[in-house]
């Protein structure tokens, strides 16, 4: 789905990086937890439209992030199926969110340019996560 390969597409850099901690879970998050044991920094990415700038990052921590809540499980949206899952695995979970807004959501199997050129500041804004993280333990 063209741009919506973000997520993958930043996975598989990750992993190529030597990163062994991640993963490719899609639409279906449940996937994600049995990979959370002793986790204590999750970082999910995706495209988020907010309708600013394609290739623009948006990065928030999920417990700034206002609950927005719906009448069907069915569209429940994934700010609330993580605030779920911290509550029931680990409250002490720190939960970011990296977004870029897409440019083009439909048939396609490669990213738009302005998504493509995001996945290096998508990987950058990991790793300095990843090493605020490192420092606040240690």
């Amino acid at each position: 789905m063209s741009d919506d390969g973000l997520g993958p597409k930043v996975a598989h850099e990750l992993i190529k990086r030597g990163y062994n901690n991640v993963v490719v879970c899609g639409s279906d998050l449940s996937s994600v937890l049995t990979h959370l044991d002793d986790v204590d920094l999750v970082i999910v990415i995706d495209i988020i439209d907010w309708r600013a700038k394609p290739g623009t990052l948006l990065v928030a921590r999920l417990d700034d992030i206002e609950e927005v809540m719906t009448r069907s499980s069915h569209n429940l949206p994934i700010t609330g199926m993580l605030k779920i899952m911290k509550r029931t695995l680990r409250e002490s979970m720190e939960i970011y969110i990296i977004g870029v807004q897409p440019e083009r959501v439909e048939l396609g199997d490669s990213l738009t340019p302005p998504v493509e050129c995001a996945v290096r500041e998508v990987i950058a804004k990991i790793e300095e996560l990843l090493a605020k993280n490192r420092r606040k333990k240690g």
